[in-house]
């Protein structure tokens, strides 16, 4: 990312900070940035792209660095320190992340965590999971299940860790995963039994 690029995300999430996103304009960014309209369209094509690369890099930035320099699928603990170094994250920016909950309508934080997290998904699953669908169900349904994790935590549970969280998610959504993995006899085709 460009140092324009993060004078102009620092100044988005310094107006989000007292402001509703509603209200932000790109105007309003470009002041703030002491930067052009030009610039600001150079960088972004919208202020929502703001939103969707912080989304990004916050719930695949720590996956795909730790997926860099550890055996992830060897460990045990592989999902577990992914999800809690993603919900540190957000939990530093948990202010933010509360006034972004709705920001293009009901639940649009949920659907773009799920829009940015089932491409990467998609990739890492599609090494070991040969079925289309699965694939496909498998990637929606971890990328679904996060996101949805992250609203509930971030409208209704203030006070869960992101170590807790972790441990939870782990338990309940990862967990079930990987017992569904490591069975060599399961196939998709069996639900349908």
């Amino acid at each position: 990312m460009s140092d324009l690029q993060e004078v102009t995300r620092a100044s988005f999430f310094e107006l989000l900070k007292t402001n509703d996103f509603d209200t932000i304009t790109v105007a309003m960014i470009c002041k703030a940035a002491k930067i052009s309209r030009r610039t600001f369209y150079r960088c972004f094509s919208s202020i929502e792209e703001i939103v969707e690369d912080m989304v990004y890099d916050d719930f695949l930035g720590p996956p795909i660095k730790l997926r860099s320099v550890l055996a992830m699928d060897t460990m045990k603990s592989g999902t577990l320190l992914c999800t809690e170094s993603v919900l540190t994250l957000v939990s530093e920016k948990r202010e933010l992340y509360a006034k972004l909950l709705d920001f293009r309508g009901y639940q649009s934080l949920a659907q773009t965590i799920v829009s940015k997290t089932y491409d990467f998904n998609m990739k890492v699953f599609g090494s070991y999971i040969d079925d289309p669908v699965e694939l496909d169900f498998s990637s929606y349904m971890i990328a679904s299940s996060q996101a949805m994790i992250v609203d509930w935590w971030i409208r209704e549970q203030k006070d869960i860790s992101p170590g807790q969280l972790a441990k939870l998610s782990n338990a309940w959504v990862f967990s079930h995963f990987r017992e569904v993995k490591s069975d060599p006899d399961f196939k998709i085709k069996e639900l349908s039994s």
